[in-house]
């Protein structure tokens, strides 16, 4: 995104909240004040409430991977439904029926979206939604390591987790190893997102893998066309895209 905006004559200030509702808030309210022209957000308060004062400026917001109700702006997403329910099908179709989900937090909306994609792909096949089998993590490599750990002890006859976000895949990966756990021998995986890590795992691992450069791509356009005040734009722009499967070897077939 900073490239294609570079290449326009816009210079871009990133600022880290590192999914703190406060610090998100305080970077919002000092772009404010530094009069930026627009914002790219990839939103932790799903509320919208850090961006009503920025919105009232009629400057442009495109937001990132997350849809916020009540806020009528641009937002580019890639089909978390669909992502989820492909991943979670394809253990299926390798005879997996008790098939753990490391889901992130409830208000999110990505989390939610990809927790019905997984729902979807049970009931699609005939298999009941199982409560014991759903684990909400905090989208941190020590909430994946904690959420795997719940889930292999709670449930022994769990044969394959579905994890829905990069760093709770890396948690999950360190819990089996450390669990001893072995993969796929005796838990098959389907992470999300990390390509690098998911090559430099042994075995290498299955991944929903997101088009992160045309995100960016898709972003950074839109954020272009609304500085440039194009008066046959609509009032906002959705853009859904599309993800890829990386196949590894974390998949075993059962029976």
């Amino acid at each position: 995104m900073e490239d294609i905006l570079r290449s326009h004559g816009y210079a871009a200030i990133v600022c880290d909240c590192r999914t703190d509702k406060k610090l998100e808030k305080e970077a919002v309210d000092f772009l404010t004040r530094k009069r930026v022209d627009g914002i790219i957000n990839m939103p932790v308060d799903m509320t919208g409430a850090h961006l009503n004062e920025f919105q009232k400026t009629g400057k442009p917001i495109v937001l990132i991977d997350r849809m916020i109700q009540g806020i009528s702006c641009d937002c580019v997403l890639v089909d978390n439904v669909n992502a989820a329910e492909k991943a979670v099908g394809m253990l299926v179709e390798e005879q997996h029926q008790k098939i753990g989900l490391i889901g992130g937090p409830d208000e999110v909306f990505t989390a939610r979206q990809r927790m019905l994609g997984y729902m979807k792909a049970l009931k699609a096949h005939g298999i009941a939604v199982d409560e014991k089998l759903i684990c909400h993590g905090d989208y941190t490599i020590q909430g994946g390591v904690q959420a795997v750990e719940e889930l292999v002890k709670e449930n022994p006859d769990m044969t394959a987790v579905f994890v829905t976000n990069y760093e709770m895949t890396m948690g999950a990966v360190i819990g089996l190893n450390e669990m001893g756990v072995s993969m796929p021998e005796e838990i098959s995986l389907v992470g999300f997102d990390n390509l690098p890590f998911a090559r430099a795992c042994r075995p290498a691992l299955t991944i929903v893998s997101q088009p992160t450069e045309k995100i960016a791509r898709e972003t950074a356009q839109i954020m272009l066309e609304r500085l440039e005040g194009r008066d046959e734009l609509p009032d906002h722009i959705v853009r859904k895209l599309q993800t890829d499967i990386f196949m590894g070897k974390s998949i075993r077939r059962q029976g």
